[in-house]
């Protein structure tokens, strides 16, 4: 069975917003989620591996080298068909590991820019950090048409590579909870 590796910072971000995604994605993968367990993962089931990794979501070089490094072992390792990051620190990890391992099946979820509310240095960091993480990856999804636009004005390099699933959201809206009314 062919393998897919799930990146995040922490487990929150996975029951959050991939749940649904991943039981649909274990029919066809066994799942590789690689992320810091905060709260137990919401899914049990035979195609889940869950490793778990003190992925630091500020910067802390000693934890990120280490990290990198962990992951790129856990590519050789399973040789995953694609990796699949949703937070910051993860799509970069995750781009970094994709490029070195020269796959490039790498697809982040962009759910926010960290960078739009910081000024001078720090906005052209992780600006630069985002860019990077859009150049590596084979695509990048966001979760509306705003947010399209938003980085398209910002980005210089790659936007092509910029997806909206349907009609946008990460997880889409739950028709039992939300109805229209009349």
């Amino acid at each position: 069975m062919n393998k897919l590796f799930i990146i995040s910072t922490n487990s929150k971000s996975i029951n959050l917003f991939l749940s649904e995604h991943i039981k649909i994605i274990i029919e066809r993968y066994e799942c590789i989620i690689i992320t810091k367990i905060v709260e137990d993962i919401n899914l049990i089931h035979k195609n889940i591996i869950v490793k778990n990794l003190n992925i630091s979501r500020k910067i802390n070089l000693l934890n990120d080298i280490k990290s990198f490094f962990y992951i790129f072992y856990l590519t050789l390792k399973f040789r995953p068909k694609l990796i699949l990051s949703i937070t910051p620190k993860a799509g970069i990890l995750s781009s970094f590991v994709s490029t070195v391992s020269l796959s490039f099946n790498h697809i982040h979820f962009f759910t926010g820019q960290y960078w739009a509310n910081y000024k001078n240095l720090k906005k052209i960091l992780f600006k630069t950090l985002d860019e990077f993480i859009l150049i590596f990856s084979k695509k990048c999804l966001v979760d509306g048409r705003g947010q399209l636009d938003y980085l398209k004005q910002n980005f210089l390099f790659c936007k092509n590579k910029l997806l909206i699933l349907g009609d946008g959201s990460i997880k889409g809206i739950d028709l039992k909870r939300f109805r229209p009314n009349n």
